[in-house]
């Protein structure tokens, strides 16, 4: 899909800020806790990252698609898109839910 030139280094800055972010929390956290539960949000992590690259296929021009089939490789791409994201958002809830039963919570 046609962007504006500023636009594509705009969603890599903001994504890769992002996902430096999750990644020094995490890190930290981890260091920290040595806690299992954390693995959740390693998870969460990684399918962010396919997710993205899922959005990114979607969002710049694919020359080798065929004119007639690129709305269908881009349902197709934005559905899996989707389905990544919705596994991530799982992911982090899956933690979340397990760091809030935890007894020993200070």
């Amino acid at each position: 899909m046609p962007l504006e030139s500023e636009v594509t280094m705009l969603l890599y800055g903001g994504f890769f800020a992002v996902i430096a972010l999750n990644f020094v929390v995490i890190l930290v956290l981890w260091l920290r806790n040595k806690d299992k539960t954390l693995i959740w949000f390693v998870v969460q992590f990684v399918l962010l990252i396919v997710t993205f690259r899922f959005f990114e296929l979607a969002v710049l021009l694919k020359p080798d698609v065929p004119r007639s089939m690129l709305s269908e490789e881009n349902s197709l791409i934005l559905g899996l898109t989707g389905v990544f994201w919705a596994l991530s958002m799982l992911s982090m809830l899956i933690g979340i839910w397990q760091l809030g039963r935890r007894k020993d919570v200070s």
